[in-house]
């Protein structure tokens, strides 16, 4: 590592791991890359978040359908059917935590 530089893991407050790269100290006070890191870092972990969801969404409607489908089938299995169900109140849940998760702490 150059000298004068000091790594991300190295900033308090800012998780090892999470991100990787160099900030000089000569570019702004340390308060400020502290910041600017968390902003980046609260940006990256919103669109992953966004993201997941558009994923657990998908795969809920995926199960409604098939759910629907195997319902009006001659003889449906209703063990299969039941194992459906249940993998699409799992991803209910999940959905509705991630999107709690997004919802700012404000103290009404």
């Amino acid at each position: 590592m150059a000298s004068g530089m000091v790594h991300i893991g190295d900033v308090p407050g800012v998780l090892p791991g999470r991100q990787r790269g160099i900030l000089s100290p000569h570019s702004c006070p340390p308060d400020a890359d502290q910041i600017r890191i968390e902003v980046i870092m609260q940006d990256a972990d919103s669109q992953a978040i966004t993201q997941r969801l558009a994923e657990l969404r998908d795969e809920h409607r995926d199960l409604d359908a098939a759910i629907a489908a195997l319902v009006v089938t001659t003889s449906p299995d209703q063990i299969q059917i039941q194992r459906l169900k249940k993998r699409k109140l799992l991803l209910k849940d999940q959905i509705r935590l991630l999107e709690d998760g997004q919802l700012p702490n404000i103290i009404a």
